[in-house]
């Protein structure tokens, strides 16, 4: 699932859903599908992962850092945007320096 994501390929991702794949799986450096999605701004993978059980409010770091801190920091509105239609907690706070996705939207001029 992780090449899919990281690749932005759909339809293979479909495929993995399809067979059963983990979409919440880490790989060994402890990165999950909505990682990728988040950190790339796919707004199309982040949807297909929440449709297929991803927890858009999931911690995705020991810091506590959620998909929507992860978007709104690289500054992609579409993935913002399904997070939020997906539940996303939009005042949630990472454990590193208290920071919600809005202050990471600001603080890096998006």
């Amino acid at each position: 699932m992780h090449w899919a994501v990281r690749a932005d390929d759909l339809e293979t991702a479909d495929l993995l859903i399809r067979a059963g794949a983990n979409v919440s799986a880490a790989n060994r450096e402890g990165v999950t599908p909505m990682q990728l999605a988040a950190t790339n701004g796919n707004a199309p993978m982040i949807e297909k992962l929440i449709k297929a059980g991803a927890n858009p409010n999931a911690s995705l770091s020991k810091f506590g850092d959620t998909a929507l801190m992860l978007a709104a920091r690289t500054g992609n509105v579409d993935a913002v945007k399904v997070l939020l239609g997906s539940g996303a907690q939009v005042n949630a706070i990472e454990t590193w320096g208290g920071t919600t996705a809005l202050m990471w939207a600001v603080s890096e001029s998006h």
